[in-house]
């Protein structure tokens, strides 16, 4: 079972991967500090931390990978990575309109 720090940046590049940047959310007030909290420590209860770790280096090179591919179909916060990343492409998405509509 995984338990480390190190673990828990699995958690990290996975969503960097599929375009959501934990971090900055937290930052900027989008994701408050609880439910950041929770999600490591979901994250460090995996029990395929290695395999994890391997998927994610075979993905190094390619954000956003196509829906139902990524992230892992035993990851525990899966679906709130999910969420967070069709939240981020729909904001993404809003920005390119305005930006469009402004030209």
């Amino acid at each position: 079972m995984g338990n480390s720090h190190s673990d828990v940046e699995l958690m990290y590049r996975m969503a960097q991967t599929m375009g959501v940047d934990l971090r900055k959310r937290q930052s900027n007030g989008a994701l408050d500090k609880d439910t950041l909290a929770r999600l490591e420590q979901r994250c460090m209860e995996c029990s395929n931390p290695t395999e994890c770790a391997l998927k994610l280096d075979g993905r190094a090179c390619r954000v956003n990978p196509p829906a139902g591919q990524w992230p892992p179909s035993y990851c525990i916060d899966r679906k709130f990575l999910e969420f967070l990343s069709r939240l981020e492409k729909t904001s993404d998405n809003r920005q390119s309109q305005r930006a469009q509509n402004s030209d």
